[in-house]
């Protein structure tokens, strides 16, 4: 009897599974031509969903997604307009406009809904389109007035595009694998960006207060950015290129990645650690305005310390095997 009983539900799974795929198998079949929005005819149940909202309401949009792109741009007038594809009738996304909140967020994963016991045509044609769907399904358009206040995003593997904009308070940017990529832009506060193993990019940006940038593995560049305050860096193996930077004072802290700058202008002070990770630093200033203090253990520098304990600036950096190499205006 444990024979035959075994037998039964051998045979039960491989029935299923023979469902699964001729599903799967139709779902393919089903799949062809695109209509004028770019997405292929069996994916009629995705539509594109308009939401939007008086900015005047909302001091602060927070955005929780997975794998999908989001793209902050300036729109017309004051309204706060974000467009996306959805499912209606199953919804995959969640849109909330309370307390002065925009909320943005993940409902549930794409495709079959695990909460339903059995599986249509149409779900295997949802479960095809997760494979195999158009760029444009995971992406959000978020347009805001040009001038407008402050954003908490955060992605696993999708990244955050920003351009052209002028935030007006404080914003945090966390991705895990994706990207964030930010130009022309001007934060009237602080600036905080967390990642993984994605990369950074920020180009001609001011920034009136702290710029925070933390990674693990992946690594920034910085082209043309003034920051006011102060610029932090936290970084395990990724590497951080500078060029045109003005900063207030400059913390720096990596434990293999390098840190190069490029016409590097500091009003303070520069202080950076580092296991074997490497500065390379071209300051635009002359030697006498710092007081040097460089110690590396077995590292080379190309720069003597000095007792200039009346400086205006502080140059501090100590590494293990990682080298330093400092010019200055007048070297």
């Amino acid at each position: 009897m444990k024979l035959v009983g075994k037998s039964l539900i051998i045979a039960g799974a491989l029935f299923l599974t023979g469902l699964i795929f001729i599903g799967v198998g139709i779902g393919f079949l089903a799949s062809g031509t695109k209509d004028n929005n770019g997405i292929e005819n069996d994916k009629a149940e995705y539509e594109k969903i308009t939401f939007v909202t008086d900015a005047a309401s909302v001091n602060k949009i927070v955005a929780n997604l997975e794998s999908e792109d989001i793209k902050i741009v300036p729109g017309d007038g004051e309204a706060i307009k974000l467009t996306y594809y959805d499912i209606p009738e199953d919804e995959i996304y969640s849109v909330t406009d309370n307390n002065g909140k925009l909320v943005i967020k993940k409902k549930r994963e794409e495709g079959i809904n695990v909460n339903k016991l059995f599986f249509s045509v149409t779900d295997f044609q949802k479960l095809q389109n997760s494979i195999n769907k158009n760029i444009d399904i995971q992406e959000f358009i978020l347009e805001v007035p040009k001038e407008y206040g402050k954003y908490t995003i955060a992605c696993t593997s999708g990244s955050i595009y920003i351009k052209d904009i002028e935030a007006l308070g404080e914003c945090i940017f966390d991705v895990t694998s994706g990207n964030v990529n930010i130009d022309n832009a001007v934060f009237t506060d602080n600036l905080k960006i967390t990642s993984t193993s994605g990369s950074v990019s920020i180009d001609n940006c001011d920034i009136d207060g702290l710029l925070s940038v933390c990674s693990t593995s992946g690594g920034a560049k910085l082209n043309n950015v003034i920051v006011k305050d102060n610029l932090e860096i936290n970084a395990t193996s990724g590497d951080y290129y500078m060029d045109k930077i003005s900063v207030g004072f400059m913390l720096c802290n990596t434990t293999s990645g390098d840190i190069c700058a490029n016409e590097l202008a500091v009003e303070e002070g520069i202080e950076g650690y580092s296991t074997s990770g490497e500065y390379y630093l071209n300051i635009n200033d002359i030697s006498a305005k710092y007081s040097v203090e460089i110690y590396t253990t077995s590292g080379n520098k190309n720069i003597d310390n000095t007792d200039r304990k009346n400086s205006l600036k502080k140059l501090n950096i100590n590494t293990t095997s990682g080298d330093v190499k400092v010019l200055f205006s007048d070297n």
